[in-house]
């Protein structure tokens, strides 16, 4: 079996890109955070984790904070919930959609169900 990926980057010559068949399906989006059991790497090959930041909404504007205290904030975080050696956050991207209010303080913002 061949695990999906995706590279964000260009690969070596050779390397394709991506290995996944893009085909149009109807998706439910429900909020994850109260499922029991959650989502684990070994099943779903994702989780979910709650990351308590020292950052207020207002500083994500603020590129240095973000690489500063943020993604240092999320390397600790992993290190510590994933028993990982390394881990280097690559590459981010800041949400500015403001049509949904945040669901709390320092917390993502979600999508309601319909």
């Amino acid at each position: 079996m061949t695990w999906p990926y995706m590279f964000h980057h260009y690969p070596k010559q050779g390397i394709d890109r991506h290995n996944v068949k893009h085909l149009p399906c109807k998706v439910r989006v429900r909020d994850m955070r109260s499922q029991d059991p959650l989502p684990s790497l070994n099943v779903e090959v994702f989780e979910i984790h709650r990351l308590k930041s020292t950052m207020s909404a207002s500083d994500f504007v603020d590129d240095t904070k973000v690489q500063d205290i943020y993604c240092r904030e999320l390397e600790k975080h992993f290190l510590e919930a994933l028993g990982a050696k390394h881990v280097r956050a690559l590459d981010y991207q800041v949400s500015t959609y403001s049509a949904f209010p945040p669901v709390g303080k320092n917390r993502l913002r979600a999508t309601p169900l319909s």
